[in-house]
């Protein structure tokens, strides 16, 4: 099933601010009732607060936006946008929650433009950008994105400022893609330190080349590398990458990591996993199993969240590892990974893992207490209105 992720809902900003606490009711507050082949049936039993209705408010309007990531040190905003730009913005952010800006931001400084180079066809384009983590000490972003071919690249650039203009380094992947959808793209910096590179199946529904379960592909992984390094590359490998893997490997069994984050406070990794036809994903490994492993497997294709979806072939190594939740799609079609909000304007929000879906206007809350380490029954799950 092919869904463009492009006009995502831009949840690392904050485009929210509670409007009253109290667990929302009837439509906007109740979790669908967790279906046979779904759940496991272990469920959460920690008495959890209900999180506080909230409001959105628009701050800015771009030209396909999937990722905005605050400007370390500044209350500055990168917004990366599909096309192949990334832009620098002021006056985005709210001061305080009941303070946002009045007026809608839509330029800000260009500091990369790829948009001769980048592919735009169905899920491609510009799909994710990190900091280094120590900005602008080491001033590289690391970017990635599909070229006019279609393949992705994981690339290093020079950003010394934020009115800078970006200056290529060097290029860490080149990784061929076989269709035009299910590029994952997120990148991201681990609590370690570490380069975390979200790879899709590589497309076209079903994953007909079984490559999210092949070791030996990079399709369908979580790749995560050292760029702590002079090597031209760009990078070297890191401890505990999946023996007998492609470059990079340290997870296997993505469909299609459509974001993932790391808990600023425990330092555990969250993903939201893009389903098929029937059932959509989270995952969380906690921050321990990141230092010291086993490598998980997420299942795909063997299994769509909890249900079986295609047993045929071999599947791959690495630890059985099952969703902390999935839902069908009688309540969305495609998962937005989110953050576990631990900001200081919305206390009521803290400890709750915040993400979206392609196909609902309503932000979904997951109390992140407990978790990884066990299953999440949909009845947990709250909604925005």
């Amino acid at each position: 099933m092919t869904r463009s992720l492009r006009a995502c809902l831009l949840l690392p900003v904050l485009l929210f601010i509670a409007a009253g606490c109290g667990a929302n009711t009837g439509s906007a507050g109740t979790a669908p009732a967790a279906s046979t082949a779904g759940s496991s049936g272990a469920s959460s039993s920690d008495a959890v607060a209900a999180p506080p209705k909230v409001v959105l408010h628009k701050v800015g309007s771009f030209d396909r936006p999937v990722l905005a990531l605050g400007v370390p040190g500044t209350d500055q905003v990168a917004v990366v946008e599909q096309p192949g730009r990334i832009r620098i913005v002021s006056n985005m952010t709210c001061a305080a929650r009941d303070n946002c800006p009045a007026k809608v931001v839509t330029t800000g400084t260009i500091v990369l433009d790829l948009t001769g180079e980048v592919s735009m066809g169905d899920e491609q384009g510009l799909l994710g950008m990190a900091f280094a983590p120590s900005w602008p000490d080491d001033p590289r972003i690391f970017v990635d994105y599909t070229d006019l071919k279609g393949t992705t690249h994981v690339e290093a650039w020079r950003l010394a400022t934020p009115t800078a203009k970006a200056v290529k380094i060097n290029t860490l992947f080149e990784i061929t893609q076989p269709f035009a959808n299910h590029n994952g793209g997120n990148v991201a910096f681990g609590p370690d330190g570490l380069l975390y590179i979200g790879m899709g199946d590589g497309g076209d529904g079903g994953d007909p080349g079984d490559r999210a379960q092949s070791a030996g592909e990079q399709l369908g992984k979580l790749l995560r590398v050292s760029v702590d390094t002079d090597d031209p590359t760009g990078y070297v490998e890191a401890g505990g990458q999946l023996k007998g893997g492609a470059p990079g490997v340290w997870a296997l069994g993505l469909r299609n990591p459509w974001r993932f984050s790391f808990d600023s406070k425990t330092g555990d990794l969250w993903i939201g996993d893009v389903g098929q036809d029937s059932f959509e994903e989270i995952d969380a490994i906690p921050a321990k199993q990141l230092e010291d492993g086993p490598n998980p497997n997420f299942g795909w294709r063997r299994r769509e969240g909890f249900a079986k979806f295609d047993d045929s072939g071999a599947t791959g190594p690495g630890t059985r590892t099952e969703p902390v939740l999935d839902y069908g799609h009688e309540d969305g079609c495609s998962v937005t990974g989110g953050i576990v909000y631990r900001g200081k304007q919305l206390p009521e929000l803290d400890g709750f893992y915040v993400f979206a879906d392609f196909c609902s206007d309503r932000l979904r809350f997951l109390p992140a207490a407990g978790v990884p380490g066990s299953t999440q029954d949909r009845g947990s799950l709250a909604y925005s209105e």
